[in-house]
């Protein structure tokens, strides 16, 4: 089945993801953490599966932490297609991740956020 993904920056800047039109899960400006786990049932994977990944922010704010959160959907996206299309691919071993259902994904420190848009 083809899923495709979409990121939107929201005008509260909480990060709405959807997949075919149906709102999976809300990254909220609070929080910018995704566990392993949450992303796992967000993406319900079943062999065959194919993904694509689009991100919309028509208001323009924290365009980098948007940035961030596609290229992490795109990067599992394409190794999860590789698995669909019968390629998968060989991970080294300083690719390995062991991740557990605890683990978080979180923006490094080094993103910069507009500042001048902030509340307080």
């Amino acid at each position: 089945m083809e899923k495709i993904i979409l990121l939107s920056m929201q005008p509260n800047k909480n990060i709405d993801i959807m997949i075919n039109g149906h709102r999976e899960l809300t990254i909220e400006r609070t929080s910018r953490t995704i566990k392993a786990d949450v992303l796992y049932n967000v993406l319900r994977y079943s062999r065959g599966d194919t993904y694509s990944v689009e991100k919309v922010n028509e208001t323009g704010l924290d365009i980098p932490v948007l940035d961030f959160f596609a290229e992490l959907f795109s990067d599992i996206c394409r190794r999860l297609n590789s698995i669909s299309n019968g390629e998968e691919e060989q991970i080294t071993e300083q690719e390995e991740l062991n991740i557990t259902d605890s683990e978080t994904v979180t923006i490094p420190d080094n993103y910069q956020v507009d500042t001048d848009e902030l509340p307080f």
